[in-house]
């Protein structure tokens, strides 16, 4: 093998006429193919990539045109450990199978888009993860006609993500053809499994994760769903923008004589922001899609003792399908005014769980200190 420290990204010829087969390089400005090239042109046979350590455990397969192999940064200083106490080091890259069970999963890829939202910082946002990485997905051929254009590629990203949660999204409609856009995307949130890490294999907070991964099969059958309707969004962008902004994104006449909030906006997660030492409370409503008569009783978890929360009623009982029952919650900061250091933000969760156990609806809450 061969790796220099003077120049770790292999970006000069080595000096010495010792060059070694496999090269070592750490990831820079170059793309893994171009890299690949390059070493290629100096004589290599092999690389190994080592990328930067802000992308953590995340490893985007590229196409090298090459043999070679990419790993993390802290994979990559084990083995420059290696390089550096070996007289002769060495190494082989054999192609031999796929090894399940070794990597963690699922992890928030370090190029996903992050919260808070600087547009709507009342939600919560991103709502949800899905599968983005390394997608094996059909590919666009080339408009030139070229014939070695590929038709399948492996590719990484939000319009990997996008496509698998809009897919879900289709087959829910499918399944329930008069549940509207909202009542589909509370199903997908408050079904989502919330053991989520970061790039750095540590737990993802909301502002990464959202609700947590997708679970289609959970969101087929929700239990309880949070609706908005098409006016309900009219009037709260009504309140964000106006009646002409609100005209533009409707494309036509709207009715701005309502006004609602991002905090009254019937969303299925749930960011509080008490001032001073008073409570902040709000308002939702679900609907019953699961059995007919079900009742559900609420727990509410916060993250840290400074802040203390209720929710009104305990429980919530339901007689008939797609019957509405409204609940409360309200926040105010224990010691009587928000932190003035440290994470502004303290999490939370609010679980609804049918008396038979089978259905547990899940909202993130986010009680937040920035004013």
């Amino acid at each position: 093998m061969y790796y220099s420290a003077d120049s770790p990204a292999c970006s000069d010829p080595p000096a010495d006429s010792h060059r070694g087969s496999v090269w070592v390089c750490e990831a820079g400005r170059e793309s893994a193919s171009d890299v690949a090239a390059y070493v290629k042109s100096l004589g290599a046979r092999a690389l190994i990539l080592i990328s930067s350590e802000g992308q953590g455990a995340t490893i985007p397969i590229r196409r090298m045109n090459f043999p070679g192999v990419v790993l993390t940064a802290q994979e990559g200083s084990d083995l420059i450990s290696y390089l550096n106490s070996s007289s002769d080091p060495s190494a082989s890259i054999v192609f031999s199978k796929t090894v399940l069970g070794v990597s963690p999963a699922p992890v928030v890829a370090y190029f996903s888009s992050r919260g808070p939202s600087q547009a709507t910082p009342g939600i919560i946002k991103p709502d949800i993860s899905g599968p983005g990485l390394n997608i094996f997905a059909a590919w666009i051929p080339s408009e030139d006609g070229n014939s070695d254009s590929p038709q399948y590629f492996i590719n990484s990203g939000t319009s990997m993500a996008t496509p698998h949660l809009s897919g879900i999204a289709a087959i829910l409609k499918a399944a329930h053809p008069t549940w509207s856009p909202a009542a589909i995307k509370s199903a997908i949130v408050t079904t989502a499994d919330a053991d989520v890490s970061d790039e750095l294999l540590k737990p993802a907070i909301y502002f990464t994760k959202g609700a947590g991964n997708v679970n289609p099969n959970k969101a087929a059958d929700p239990g309880l769903v949070y609706d908005i309707t098409d006016d309900d969004y009219v009037s709260y962008i009504c309140s964000k923008f106006g009646k002409e902004g609100a005209r533009n994104i409707a494309r036509g006449p709207v009715d701005c004589s309502k006004n609602v909030t991002e905090a009254e906006l019937n969303y299925p997660s749930i960011l509080l922001s008490p001032k001073g030492r008073a409570a902040v409370k709000v308002s939702r409503t679900v609907t019953n899609v699961g059995p007919a008569r079900s009742s559900y009783k609420v727990s509410l978890t916060i993250s840290k003792s400074t802040v203390s929360a209720t929710v009104t009623p305990k429980t919530l009982t339901f007689t008939k399908l797609n019957e509405k029952k409204s609940f409360s919650v309200s926040a105010k900061w224990a010691t009587g005014a928000p932190p003035r250091t440290g994470n502004p933000f303290v999490e939370g969760k609010l679980t609804w769980t049918s008396d038979d156990g089978k259905h547990v609806v899940t909202s993130p809450l986010i009680v937040s200190a920035l004013e």
